[in-house]
């Protein structure tokens, strides 16, 4: 069962790192870590495999490895330390299934639908459809990275 998107809480690199140092002896302090983040994994997750339900497998994946990884952690940006581990996994599941090109507007995440006016359809589907364009014009690596920065709101740092 999909869970329902949680908004992510604002926070600091600092609460990150307190709350990761909290888990390291109390697992389930890392609770607030997955709130935090799973939304953003679960939407880069979809952006890279087009499919919500292999997306959620993926995310809760991502989660599993950095639970069973808790002990190596050593500081720094937690965000940036999961989407390392949903990089990993993405990859691999797209190796393993054989998938070689990302899915950048090949499935739309599942989005309740508004009525719209049929010029603002038009409109929509001619930017949609140029925006494919453009991200298809990228290397993988770079289509990786702007995945990285819209889906998990990470910088260049």
């Amino acid at each position: 069962m999909r869970s329902e998107p949680t908004p992510t809480t604002p926070t600091t690199v600092q609460d990150d790192i307190a709350v990761m140092k909290a888990a390291k002896d109390d697992s389930a302090q890392f609770a607030l870590i997955y709130e935090r983040y799973f939304q953003r994994i679960y939407m880069y997750c979809l952006r890279q495999v087009g499919n919500p339900d292999e997306a959620e497998d993926l995310s809760s994946l991502v989660f599993i490895y950095a639970f069973r990884g808790l002990q190596k952690y050593r500081g720094g940006s937690v965000p940036a330390w999961l989407f390392r581990i949903a990089y990993g996994t993405v990859m691999n599941y797209l190796r393993s299934t054989q998938h070689r090109e990302f899915a950048y507007g090949d499935q739309e995440p599942e989005v309740a639908a508004d009525m719209q006016e049929p010029l603002d359809k038009i409109m929509e589907a001619e930017t949609h459809a140029r925006l494919h364009e453009l991200i298809s014009s990228l290397t993988q690596e770079e289509q990786q990275l702007l995945s990285l920065r819209i889906d998990a709101g990470l910088t260049s740092q």
